[in-house]
C-alpha cells in the first residue's frame, strides 16, 4: 500500500527520530500531571511510557489498520489501574497531534490523512473494548448495589431499588445490542415515575427539589432513548455508547442519593427521640450509620462522620447547676436542627457529646455546615438570658469516602467513632472552639 508519492518522506522517516522525544514530552507533559494526583509512582509512569512507546512504533510504522495485538497492552494497562475512557482517549489524542504536526512541517499530507483514519480506527477499536469492560463493571456494580439495599432499613430508597433493575435491564440492552428487552422509555411509566408523579409529590422537603429530581429522571430516560436510537443504527458507536453509559449511570446515582436524603429525614422525624434534647437515640446511631455506609457505596457519595463536644461545659453544671446545663443543651440542640439540613442525622452520644452524619458531604462542604453551627451557637449563648457564658463547641470530622473503603473490606463501627474522637481529641488540645478532620 503506496501511501504518498514518491518524492514525499515518508512517515517512518519523518517520526522514528523523534520518537523518545515526543514521548518524553508526553510523560513530562501529559502523563505525569494527569497521575500525580492518583499518587502513580515513577516506576508505574515508565511502564505507561514503555508501553506508548511500543503502541508509537506500530502507529509509525502501520501500512494498513493496527492489530489488536498493536493496542492490547495500551488498552490493559489503563485498564488494571483504573484510567478513565476520556484520560485513554486525550491521551491518543496527544500523540496524535504531535504527529499530524510534525508531518505537517514536512508538507506529508497524505501522511495525515492516513494518521488521522488510523487513529480514528484506534480510538474505535479501544472504545469498543473500553464499552465491553463498562458494561461487565456496572452489571456487577449494580449486582452489589441490590445486595446492600436488601440489607437496609428501607423508606423510599424501596424505589431506586426498581430504577437499578430498569438501569441494569438498559446495560443488558447495550451489551447484546437488541432493543427487543428496552426498558420502559417513557419517564412517567416507569416504577420509579409513577412513584414520582403521584406520591413522590408530597414527600419532597420543597418544590424546587421535586422538579429538581423529576428534570434528572426525566434526562436519564432521554439518555436511554439515545441508546436505543444508536443501538439501531447499523455501526454501533462505542464512543458514544460509553459517554451514554456513563450518565446514564450518573443520573442514576444522583437520584439513589435524594431517596436517601428522603430517607434520612423520615428517620429524624419517625425515629425515638432522646428526651432532652429531641435529637436521636444513641441506641440508634449503629444501625443508621451502617445503613449511611452501605449507601454510600451504593451510590459513590462521600459521608461525614462529626463528633461535637461543647468546651467548657462541665463549669455550668459545677457552677449553675444540672438544670442550667439542661438547658444549654436543649439550646444547642435546636441550634443544630435550625442550621444542619433536614436529612442530616443527629444523635446525643451522651452528656455534652453529640454525633452528626452529614449524607452526601465532603471536607468543604462539612467545615461550611459546622462553622454555621459554632457561630450559631455563639450568637445563641451571648444572648442567653442576658449572659455571656464562656461555651463554645469544638469538633472532629472524618470524611468517610467510598472509593477508599472498599465495600467488602470496611472497618468495624467502632473503628470510626475512634477515628473522629481522636479528631475531636485534637481540636481539644489545639485550642477549643474549633475544627480538626481525621
Amino acid at each position: 500500500m503506496n501511501l504518498f508519492g514518491e518524492d514525499m518522506y515518508q512517515i517512518p522517516e519523518i517520526l522514528t527520530p523523534k520518537l523518545d522525544g515526543i514521548l518524553g514530552l508526553l510523560v513530562d507533559d501529559y502523563l505525569s500531571i494527569e497521575f500525580r494526583h492518583e499518587n502513580f509512582d515513577q516506576e508505574q509512569i515508565n511502564d505507561f511510557k514503555d508501553i506508548f512507546y511500543s503502541l508509537a512504533k506500530c502507529i509509525v510504522s502501520a501500512t494498513d489498520t493496527l492489530k489488536e495485538e498493536d493496542y492490547r497492552d495500551i488498552v490493559e494497562i489503563n485498564l488494571r489501574y483504573g484510567i478513565p475512557y476520556v484520560v485513554v482517549i486525550n491521551e491518543l489524542s496527544y500523540i496524535k497531534d504531535i504527529f499530524i504536526h510534525e508531518l505537517l512541517e514536512f508538507k506529508a499530507v497524505d501522511g495525515v490523512i492516513f494518521l488521522c483514519k488510523l487513529f480514528d480506527d484506534l480510538s474505535n477499536n479501544i472504545a469498543s473494548t473500553y464499552l465491553a469492560n463498562y458494561i461487565k463493571s456496572l452489571h456487577l456494580r449494580n449486582n452489589l448495589r441490590l445486595q446492600s439495599l436488601s440489607e437496609m432499613q428501607k423508606n423510599y430508597i424501596l424505589h431506586y431499588e426498581a430504577h437499578i433493575r430498569w438501569l441494569d435491564q438498559l446495560v443488558y440492552v447495550m451489551e447484546k445490542r437488541d432493543i427487543t428487552g428496552m426498558p420502559e422509555l417513557n419517564p412517567s411509566l416507569c416504577i420509579f415515575g409513577q412513584w414520582l408523579k403521584n406520591e413522590g409529590k408530597t414527600v419532597f422537603s420543597n418544590e424546587t427539589k421535586y422538579n429538581e429530581v423529576i428534570a434528572i429522571h426525566k434526562t436519564l430516560h432521554f439518555v436511554a432513548s439515545k441508546i436505543e436510537n444508536m443501538i439501531t443504527t447499523e455501526s454501533c458507536d462505542c464512543h458514544a455508547g460509553m459517554i451514554y453509559l456513563e450518565k446514564a449511570e450518573f443520573l442514576s446515582l444522583e437520584i439513589g442519593t435524594e431517596l436517601a436524603l428522603l430517607d434520612n429525614r423520615q428517620i429524624m422525624l419517625r425515629a425515638i427521640k432522646d428526651p432532652l434534647t429531641g435529637v436521636l437515640n444513641r441506641s440508634l446511631l449503629e444501625q443508621l450509620f451502617c445503613d449511611q455506609l452501605e449507601f454510600s457505596c451504593v451510590t459513590e457519595t462521600s459521608f461525614i462522620l462529626a463528633m461535637c463536644d461543647l468546651d467548657h461545659f462541665k463549669s455550668i453544671n459545677d457552677t449553675y447547676g444540672h438544670l442550667e446545663g439542661d438547658l444549654i443543651l436543649k439550646l444547642f440542640s435546636k441550634t443544630l436542627k435550625e442550621q444542619l439540613r433536614a436529612s442530616d442525622l443527629i444523635f446525643r452520644y451522651g452528656g455534652d457529646e453529640f454525633i452528626i452524619i452529614l449524607p452526601a458531604s465532603n471536607k468543604i462542604d462539612a467545615k461550611k455546615l459546622i462553622n454555621k453551627v459554632r457561630n450559631a451557637f455563639k450568637f445563641n449563648i451571648n444572648n442567653y438570658n442576658n449572659n455571656c457564658l464562656n461555651i463554645t463547641l469544638s469538633t472532629g470530622l472524618l470524611e468517610i469516602r467510598p472509593s477508599e473503603l472498599p465495600c467488602l473490606e470496611r472497618s468495624s463501627f467502632e473503628g470510626f467513632i475512634d477515628k473522629v474522637d481522636k479528631a475531636l481529641y485534637r481540636a481539644k488540645t489545639n485550642g477549643r472552639d474549633c475544627i480538626e478532620f481525621h
